[in-house]
């Protein structure tokens, strides 16, 4: 459990496999209720606000490891009107699905990760599929940080 305190509030969150499935607010632990208007709040203003904490995106997040014709794919096939692709930017030219582009380099992917999962939350996409980075070098944190955003979900084709 980690605990928080907002406003007159005790925020308890509970933390499984990498997301957060439940957030108690309660002014005593006898008087629990959730507010799903304060938790959307606090999700966005304060958790994902603070220096060091990693952001997870509101919108299921599947990496997928492939090669990018299955990825072009497996996305086509899995994909309605709220599904977004997070891609490289090479990858642009030949995806012809709704998506924005992570880097082209394991560096500049990892600059760019949070920025582009807070920008998929703000249009709205429910489902996002993640073509997945190296695992070497600065990849490999990049892999770990998407694989804790995707809540463990990897797909290998």
């Amino acid at each position: 459990f980690n605990h928080y305190s907002f406003s007159h509030w005790r925020i308890v969150l509970i933390f499984h496999s990498g997301r957060s499935c439940c957030i108690v607010f309660s002014e005593s632990i006898e008087d629990c209720r959730v507010d799903y208007d304060t938790v959307t709040y606090f999700m966005q203003h304060f958790l994902c606000n603070r220096a060091g904490t990693q952001y997870s995106p509101m919108a299921e997040t599947i990496m997928i490891e492939s090669s990018l014709d299955d990825f072009v794919k497996y996305v086509g096939e899995h994909s309605d009107e709220n599904t977004y692709s997070l891609i490289f930017d090479n990858d642009k030219d030949n995806f012809p699905y709704k998506h924005l582009t992570y880097g082209a380099e394991s560096e500049s992917q990892a600059h760019l990760l949070f920025g582009r999962l807070r920008e998929l939350d703000e249009i709205g996409a429910k489902k996002v599929y993640v073509r997945a980075p190296s695992c070497s070098g600065v990849g490999l944190a990049v892999y770990n940080r998407l694989i804790r955003a995707a809540g463990f979900e990897v797909i290998r084709i």
